[in-house]
């Protein structure tokens, strides 16, 4: 393991993270999961804007937008819509 771990030094195939928030080295990826998963908010702060925004826009790793109840068809409209995520970005 060794001999290959010097020949991607070596070849330039790992280097150095540069520009590292220490601030940051807390967040455990798994934790920030289970927070989306269970619709903790809380992630959010632990994720960079552009992440939260693809997170939310595209659903993924379990992320569900709320929803508030409507008379017509309980819990099927969420919260806030796209356009209230983009007029939120403006100011």
């Amino acid at each position: 393991m060794r001999h290959l771990y010097a020949h991607l030094i070596q070849n330039g195939m790992i280097v150095a993270i540069k520009n590292v928030n220490e601030e940051n080295l807390h967040i455990l990826p798994e934790e920030v999961l289970r927070m989306i998963q269970s619709g903790d908010p809380a992630w959010e702060r632990m994720v960079p804007q552009p992440g939260v925004k693809l997170i939310k826009e595209r659903g993924v790793f379990g992320y569900r937008a709320k929803t508030y109840p409507d008379s017509d068809n309980w819990g099927s409209k969420p919260l806030w819509s796209e356009q209230d995520l983009k007029d939120e970005s403006s100011l």
